[in-house]
C-alpha cells in the first residue's frame, strides 16, 4: 500500500507539474493577447494628446513651405512630429517589462500586413485607372512586393511608409532592449545621442549634410535614441516637476520653441547658402542637441498639463485614426496643393487644414469597414 501510495503520489506530483506548466503557457498566451488591451485600459491620456499633436504636425511638415520666410517658421515648429511618434511608442513598449518574442513577431507581421495592404490597394487603383482610360497596364504580380520594399526605404508610390520600416526594425530590437536594465538602456540612449550629435556637428562644420546619405528608415541611431528617451520621460518629468512649476515649465517650453526655430532658420540659411539652396529639411535637425533639449522640454510639459473631459473625448476619437491619417495624407495633400498652392502662408495653412479634414474623413470611413484590419491595425 505504501509503494502504491508513493506511485500515486508521484503521479499527482507529475500531474501537478504538468498542470502548472500548462497554466504558465496559457498565462503567457493570454498575456500576449491582452497586452494591447491592457495598454488601452492603462492608456495615458497625455500620451494620446502627444500622438494627436504629432499626427497634426506631420501633416504640417508636408503642407507648410519650408523655403518661404513666414511659412518656414511653422514648418520648423512641426519638427517635433516624428520624434514624438517614436517617443510615444517607447513610452509604452519599454515600460512593460520584458516583452515576449512572439509579441514582437506579431507586431512585425502586422506592419508587413499594412505595408502589403496599402501597396496592393494603390496598384489595384492604378490598374483600374489604366483600364478605364485605355492606357497600357504597367504593373504585374511582382509589382506588389517590389513596391512594398521600395515604400519601406522611402521610395515608390507609398514612400511615407518608411516610418513603418523604421518601426519594423525597432520591433526587431525591442525584445532584446526590453531585457536591458535601467543603466544599460541609459547608456544605449547616450551612445545613440552622441553619434547623432557628432554627425550633426560634422554637417555644420563641414557644410555637408551627412544624414542625407542615409535613408530615414536606417537612421537607427536617432530613432533608437528617441525610442529609449520616451521610456524615460516619466522619470524626467518627475525630476523637472521638483524644480519648475507647470506655469514656468510651459513658459520655458515656449521660449525654447522660439529659440530653436530661430536657430534652425539661421543654420539653414548659413549652411544651404553654400549649397545653392534655401533651407534645410526638418529631418536633418533630429539629431541636433538643441532639438533634443527642445523636444524633451515640450514632451515633458505636455505630460504635466491637465486635460478637460471634452478634449479627452476628442483625443480618444482621433488617436485611433492617426496611423491611417499619416498614411493617406500625402495622397490627399497632392491634390489639395495642386488646387490651392502653398506659396503664401494662408495657402499653406489652408492646405494643412483641408488635408487633415479630408484625411480624417477618409480614414474614418475605412475604420468602419473590414479593411481597417488590413490597412490601419498593426
Amino acid at each position: 500500500m505504501c509503494g502504491k501510495h508513493n506511485i500515486l503520489y508521484g503521479k499527482n506530483i507529475d500531474m501537478g507539474m504538468k498542470t502548472n506548466e500548462n497554466f504558465d503557457r496559457q498565462t503567457d498566451r493570454q498575456t500576449d493577447r491582452q497586452t494591447d488591451r491592457q495598454t488601452d485600459r492603462q492608456r495615458n491620456e497625455n500620451i494620446d494628446l502627444i500622438r494627436a499633436m504629432a499626427c497634426l504636425a506631420v501633416v504640417g511638415l508636408h503642407s507648410f513651405a519650408k523655403d518661404e520666410d513666414i511659412s518656414s517658421w511653422f514648418y520648423y515648429l512641426c519638427g517635433f512630429a516624428v520624434p514624438f511618434f517614436f517617443m510615444a511608442s517607447g513610452f509604452f513598449l519599454l515600460n512593460r517589462g520584458r516583452l515576449r518574442w512572439m509579441y514582437c513577431v506579431s507586431k512585425i507581421l502586422g506592419i508587413i500586413k499594412i505595408v502589403f495592404g496599402w501597396n496592393a490597394l494603390m496598384i489595384l487603383l492604378k490598374v483600374m485607372k489604366s483600364i478605364l482610360t485605355n492606357e497600357q497596364i504597367s504593373y504585374n504580380l511582382l509589382s506588389i512586393p517590389v513596391e512594398c520594399v521600395k515604400s519601406l526605404v522611402q521610395k515608390g508610390n507609398m514612400w511615407q511608409l518608411w516610418y513603418l520600416g523604421a518601426l519594423l526594425l525597432l520591433y526587431g530590437m525591442v525584445w532584446g532592449i526590453s531585457r536591458f536594465n535601467d543603466s544599460q538602456k541609459t547608456w544605449t540612449m547616450i551612445a545613440c545621442a552622441m553619434i547623432g550629435i557628432a554627425i550633426s556637428m560634422y554637417s555644420l562644420l563641414c557644410r555637408e549634410i551627412l544624414e542625407a546619405n542615409v535613408v530615414q528608415t536606417f537612421r537607427l541611431w536617432i530613432w533608437l535614441f528617441y525610442f529609449i528617451l520616451g521610456s524615460n520621460m516619466d522619470k524626467f518629468t518627475r525630476f523637472i516637476q521638483k524644480y519648475l512649476s507647470l506655469r514656468m515649465h510651459i513658459f520655458l517650453a515656449v521660449i525654447m520653441t522660439v529659440l530653436n526655430i530661430a536657430w534652425q532658420e539661421y543654420i539653414s540659411c548659413l549652411l544651404w547658402s553654400t549649397l545653392g539652396e534655401t533651407r534645410i529639411y526638418a529631418e536633418y535637425y533630429y539629431d541636433n542637441v538643441f532639438e533634443m533639449m527642445w523636444i524633451i522640454c515640450i514632451f515633458s510639459a505636455l505630460l504635466r498639463v491637465s486635460l478637460s473631459e471634452k478634449l479627452v473625448t476628442w483625443i480618444k476619437w482621433f488617436v485611433p485614426l492617426s496611423l491611417g491619417i499619416y498614411i493617406v495624407h500625402p495622397i490627399i495633400l497632392r491634390y489639395v496643393m495642386q488646387l490651392i498652392g502653398n506659396k503664401l502662408i494662408w495657402q499653406s495653412a489652408l492646405v494643412w487644414f483641408l488635408t487633415i479634414v479630408i484625411s480624417t474623413i477618409f480614414t474614418w470611413l475605412i475604420a468602419h469597414t473590414h479593411l481597417k484590419n488590413f490597412l490601419m491595425k498593426i
